[in-house]
């Protein structure tokens, strides 16, 4: 109703408000006996409706249930119908509220709250049964489904809620309508009474509600554009009047509400534009630059205010197109592209592969806006399917240069890899034995099956089989067989290793008739050879036998000699040519133990010196009546074994030296030590060190030259004898320390 229709319809009720002041009670019953009609046919139908939607939507929300988790048959149409009946129940509730609201009862404010809810409820609804419907299609995780379980006890929760609220609006509505219908009563009887009085005031009192009503309205409308103005678009103004000024709010608050919408979508839009990882570019028709997003500018090197207004050739490597122009308009005909391979030119010239994509937008006359492209950077991907193609190169030519057959079969038992080694041998091509059973190859087809039998029991083939070349001709070949499995160690086939082993076989059995000639040739050769080994034998002990014997009279005969000597210093009385004869005679002692313990030794042609060195050196003690308490004897020596041709002059040496020692080392019964040291260097020479500290040696003596026999015969062997060294420390003592190596004669039998 007009503002204006108001005024005149206010005044004009003021002037017959006397008129119709007898009939108003009559009226008044009427009226609100119509109204407690009324009251029961809107009262009785919202609850109807919200029996029907409260029922409805349980056994929805039961079917919706068993249908997610465990489908049958008819449960899409079961569902289907109790979503029917939802719609009827709803309809129904909107009978009753255009009711409500044709009536202008206050209620149906509320009323279309509820209408409003169930309308999203149904949308929620609906949308709901949709996605269980496509994942039904589907097979879904137990995740997935648990999480459609809690959507739909939220959305039964969110519908039980509304319907809650609904009954409680209705109890509280009707309480409040019939009450109201009793105080209306109350006070018609009491308007009927004083409707004369208030005649007078009405005019006063409408002029101000109507004046108040349209101020309040303007101010709330005043209030709502300075909210809206200030970016709060959720701001609504709240007049439901059906006025001129109900009518700009009502209008006011859509385009807000469509403000909204349109502002919430494009930040949607423009939040996934920003988050793109693709490169985006929108173009004109013309082939200029119009809005990029981050990702381009970025991969690119531009700035982004650099990019917008250049032209789309700058970018997009199109030399091996015609023109610009050409390709654009290529694109706008093809209207969609998808996954081309194409180069982006970045800012300082360096190209980029780029999987590119492109879309028109065309208005509602079917007019080029914009060309949309997106590219993706495979530059890595790139590289990695190059590095990819090398390694399989490189990998198949260590195939082909294998001098050894490589033959891969796939999990069907097909030829998958045939290298450059079989195809000489089986004179196939690759492509002739490709995507074909490896048993083509095979002499025996049966011994082919047995080979897959083995490999599906136990993973592995080793053995020979007889194979078949192109032209028939068989050949044997040794074969190995093993699971060929993928970089995640699953089985994708076998892999064989095959060797020609025809040839080698032929030499084994050309073998094979000499070995029998061969073994008796060996048999004979072995019973000579043992003959005369046991001839060898013979002589051998033949030969011990006489050399123990000429050693054993060698020493028998050196003590003769020593006997004679010894027998004839009795009758020499000069003390030194006596000393002299003792000397002589030490000296053959000395060459007489080397052949004794030569007798003794096992080896007859080497001795222990370390032993020799004892025994000789406890001889001269003995011989010269040395008490052990005055002169010690140290001795450290390696076990070491000298022939006799190295020990004589050793033993002469240690004779004479311990000799000049015992002698002249320690006047008076000085007491003193005599140390002997023999072993073996690293560089493999052998050194004698032999010391005592006694006196020494006088301090002009020159022991090249001295006239000494004893020194000079010291000299004599250690240079000439052993061809070696010899140095002499003369302080505090005497020390003499000689180095030689072992005399190589030929060892003695």
């Amino acid at each position: 109703m007009k503002v204006s229709q108001k005024l005149i319809y206010g005044f004009l009720s003021v002037s017959l408000l006397t008129f119709v002041v007898g009939t108003v009670g009559i009226d008044t019953i009427k009226k609100f006996k119509g109204g407690f009609d009324y009251l029961q046919k809107t009262s009785m139908k919202t609850i109807e409706a919200g029996n029907l939607i409260d029922s409805n939507m349980l056994n929805l929300n039961i079917h919706l249930t068993r249908f997610l988790i465990n489908p049958k048959e008819n449960d899409d149409k079961v569902v289907e119908s109790l979503l029917n009946n939802l719609t009827i129940a709803f309809s129904l509730y909107q009978e009753a509220y255009e009711t409500a609201k044709s009536s202008n009862d206050p209620n149906s404010i509320k009323m279309k709250g509820f209408i409003e809810r169930f309308s999203e409820y149904k949308k929620s609804l609906n949308s709901t049964i949709n996605e269980i419907k496509i994942l039904n299609n589907r097979k879904i995780s137990e995740k997935v489904k648990k999480q459609k379980l809690k959507e739909l006890l939220k959305l039964h929760i969110k519908g039980e809620t509304i319907i809650k609220d609904l009954n409680e609006f209705e109890v509280m509505s009707g309480h409040q309508k019939v009450e109201g219908i009793d105080k209306a009563i109350s006070l018609r009887i009491l308007i009927s009474n004083i409707i004369t009085v208030a005649s007078v005031l009405f005019a006063l009192i409408i002029g101000i509600i109507i004046s108040r009503k349209i101020s309040r309205s303007l101010i709330k409308l005043r209030d709502s554009t300075i909210e809206i103005s200030k970016g709060n678009l959720y701001t609504r103004v709240e007049i439901e009047t059906k006025d001129e000024i109900g009518q700009l709010a009502a209008s006011f608050n859509k385009m807000t509400e469509d403000l909204q919408k349109t502002t919430v979508s494009r930040n949607y839009v423009d939040s996934i534009f920003n988050s793109m990882n693709s490169m985006l570019i929108i173009i004109s028709p013309q082939g200029i630059i119009q809005t990029v997003n981050p990702n381009t500018c970025s991969t690119l090197g531009y700035q982004c205010s650099e990019l917008i207004g250049m032209k789309f050739d700058l970018v997009i490597d199109i030399k091996d197109l015609l023109s610009t122009a050409a390709w654009i308009r290529y694109l706008i005909k093809k209207e969609r592209l998808n996954n081309v391979e194409r180069s982006y030119i970045t800012k300082d010239g360096k190209k980029i592969s780029v999987l590119f994509s492109s879309s028109v937008i065309l208005d509602d006359k079917r007019n080029v806006q914009y060309i949309i492209c997106v590219a993706q950077d495979i530059s890595l991907r790139k590289i990695v399917e190059e590095q990819l193609n090398k390694a399989q190169k490189y990998s198949q030519g260590i195939i082909n240069s294998s001098m050894d057959m490589i033959i891969a079969v796939d999990t069907e038992r097909k030829i998958t890899e045939f290298n450059l080694a079989a195809q000489n041998v089986f004179g196939y091509q690759l492509e002739e034995v490709l995507g074909k059973t490896p048993l083509m190859l095979v002499y025996d087809e049966q011994a082919g099956n047995n080979v897959f039998q083995v490999l599906a029991e136990k993973g592995e083939f080793y053995g020979e089989i007889t194979h078949k070349r192109k032209n028939g001709e068989p050949f044997i070949a040794a074969i190995s067989i093993t699971s060929l499995k993928d970089i995640d160690y699953n089985f994708i086939g076998f892999v064989g290793i095959l060797r020609d082993i025809t040839e080698k076989n032929r030499l084994e059995r050309e073998l094979l008739k000499y070995r029998d000639s061969l073994e008796k040739m060996v048999a004979d050769r072995t019973s000579e050879l043992m003959n005369a080994n046991v001839k060898i034998k013979d002589s051998l002990r033949e030969k011990e036998v006489l050399l123990r014997e000429i050693h054993h009279r060698v020493k028998n005969n050196l003590q003769i000699v020593s006997s004679l000597l010894e027998s004839q210093s009795r009758y020499i009385e000069d003390n030194n040519i006596l000393a002299k004869f003792k000397d002589s005679q030490n000296r053959i002692s000395s060459m007489a133990l080397i052949h004794e313990k030569l007798y003794q030794s096992t080896s007859l042609s080497k001795i222990n010196f370390a032993e020799y060195i004892k025994d000789l050196a406890n001889n001269l003690f003995a011989t010269y009546y040395i008490n052990a308490t005055n002169i010690t004897l140290k001795v450290t020596s390696d076990e070491i074994l000298l022939n006799i041709e190295t020990a004589i002059p050793c033993g002469l040496i240690i004779n004479e030296i311990i000799t000049n020692s015992l002698k002249y080392a320690f006047p008076d019964n000085k007491k003193g030590e005599i140390i002997i040291n023999f072993y073996c260097k690293e560089d493999n020479n052998l050194s004698l060190i032999i010391g005592d500290n006694g006196i020494g040696l006088p301090k002009d003596i020159d022991f090249t030259k001295t006239k000494s026999l004893g020194l000079s015969l010291i000299n004599n062997l250690a240079k000439r004898q052993l061809d070696g060294l010899c140095e002499i420390v003369n302080n505090k003592g005497v020390v003499y320390m000689i180095t030689f190596r072992e005399l190589q004669y030929k060892e003695r039998v």
